[in-house]
C-alpha cells in the first residue's frame, strides 16, 4: 500500500528508500529464516524444535528496534515504520515461510 502511494506525489529518492525497507523486511521475513532452516536440517534436532526455531525467527521486529532508534537517536521514525511494515507484511511471509520450511525440514 506505502509504494502506491510514494508514485503519487512524494520524490523519487524517497519512493526508492520505501522500495528498499519493504526488500529488506521481505528478505528478513523470508530468506534468514530459511537459510535457517536448511542449516537446522543438518543437525539432527528433532523437526519440530527445528521448526519453531524457524518460525521464531520469521516473527517480526517487534518493539525493540523501536526503542534502540530512540534510545540512541538513530532515525526512530525509520525504526517504527520498519516495525510497522514488519507487522504489515507477517500475515504473508509467516505462512509462506513456514509451508516452506516444512518442505525442508
Amino acid at each position: 500500500m506505502e509504494i502506491y502511494r510514494c508514485a503519487a506525489a512524494i520524490p523519487e529518492q524517497s519512493c526508492q528508500l520505501r522500495r528498499a525497507n519493504v526488500l529488506i523486511t521481505l528478505l528478513r521475513c523470508l530468506v534468514m529464516p530459511l537459510i535457517a532452516a536448511v542449516l537446522l536440517r543438518f543437525t539432527g534436532w528433532d523437526r519440530t524444535t527445528c521448526l519453531c526455531i524457524v518460525m521464531v525467527l520469521g516473527c517480526s521486529v517487534a518493539t525493540v528496534i523501536s526503542i534502540f532508534g530512540v534510545r540512541y537517536d538513530r532515525s526512530p521514525e525509520m525504526a517504527s515504520k520498519s516495525v510497522l511494515q514488519s507487522n504489515l507484511l507477517l500475515p504473508v511471509t509467516m505462512p509462506l515461510m513456514m509451508f516452506i520450511a516444512e518442505r525442508i525440514l
